[in-house]
C-alpha cells in the first residue's frame, strides 16, 4: 500500500471533515450559501493552521457561522470561539458541543487569561471593524503567550477586482451602502474598508506583533474565466486575499 505525503494525507483529512460539515450545515438552509462559497478558504485555513500549530488552546475571532470552529474541534484541536453574537449560532454550538463566548472585540476586554493562546485567528474579521482595531489587537495580544502566532486573514485592498473598479473609475469594488446595511440586516458590519499588505503590517508592528510572513492566496478559481486565473499566476499580489503570519513580539 502507497504511503501518501503528510500534505496529501492531511488533505484529504481535511476534505473528510469539510464533507461532514456540509452534511450538517445543509439541515440548517441559513448558511448553505455562505459554506459553498468559502469551502476552498477553510480547507486554506486549516492548511495555514496545521503548518504554524505548536500545541495548546486556539482562540478563533469571529467564529460564527462556526464552521471553522466544528472543523478544528473534529481534527482534534482545542477550540474556543469567539463571536459579536454567538446566539444566532445557537443550535449549531450546541449540537456540537463547541464553545463560544460573547464578545464585541472592539469594545470590550477579551473574558480570558493573559497569556493563554498559543495560537489566534483572526480569519475575515479585521475588514468589518469599524471602531477601534487597535484596541482589537492589544487585547488579542494580551491573551496571546509569549512568542505566541497570530494568523490574520483578509481581502487584498490591491485585489486585481479592486484595481479594475478604481482604473474604470467605479471607486473600490466593495458597495459602501450594502456593507452598512448588514448592520440592521445580519447584525454586524460588512467591509468597512479592505486594506494593503503595507496596511496590515503597520497594524501590527505597532500592537506589539512581529509579522513573519504574507501570502496572497485565491481560493476559487475565477468566474470570469482562465485569463484572470493567469494573472493572479502572473502577478500574485493582485490575489484577493492575504494572509498575514505573526508572532507576539517578546
Amino acid at each position: 500500500m502507497a504511503v501518501l505525503p503528510k500534505d496529501k494525507l492531511r488533505t484529504g483529512i481535511y476534505d473528510s471533515v469539510l464533507e461532514e460539515l456540509e452534511k450538517e450545515v445543509i439541515k440548517d438552509r441559513r448558511y448553505t450559501s455562505y459554506f459553498s462559497g468559502h469551502k476552498a478558504r477553510y480547507r486554506s485555513d486549516l492548511q495555514v493552521i496545521d503548518s504554524y500549530y505548536t500545541g495548546g488552546e486556539i482562540l478563533e475571532i469571529g467564529s460564527l457561522p462556526c464552521h471553522l470552529t466544528y472543523c478544528l474541534k473534529q481534527l482534534g484541536y482545542p477550540v474556543i470561539g469567539l463571536d459579536l453574537y454567538p446566539e444566532r449560532g445557537a443550535s449549531f454550538i450546541e449540537n456540537h458541543g463547541l464553545e463560544v463566548l460573547k464578545c464585541d472585540i472592539e469594545n470590550e476586554r477579551i473574558p480570558l487569561d493573559d497569556g493563554r493562546f498559543g495560537l489566534i485567528l483572526f480569519n475575515e474579521v479585521f475588514e468589518h471593524l469599524r471602531i477601534d482595531p487597535i484596541f482589537a489587537l492589544l487585547e488579542v495580544r494580551r491573551v496571546m503567550k509569549r512568542g505566541g502566532t497570530l494568523i490574520l486573514t483578509t481581502p487584498n485592498l490591491y485585489s486585481l477586482e479592486n484595481l479594475v473598479s478604481f482604473s474604470l473609475g467605479k471607486g473600490l469594488a466593495i458597495n459602501a451602502y450594502k456593507e452598512f446595511v448588514k448592520l440592521h440586516t445580519v447584525g454586524h458590519m460588512g467591509h468597512i474598508r479592505e486594506y494593503s499588505r503595507r496596511e496590515i503590517k503597520e497594524f501590527l508592528a505597532n500592537t506589539g506583533f512581529q509579522v513573519i510572513d504574507v501570502k496572497y492566496r485565491v481560493h476559487n478559481k475565477s468566474r470570469k474565466g482562465i485569463f484572470v486565473d493567469f494573472l493572479y499566476y502572473l502577478t500574485p499580489f493582485c490575489r484577493p486575499y492575504l494572509v498575514v503570519i505573526s508572532r507576539k513580539k517578546i
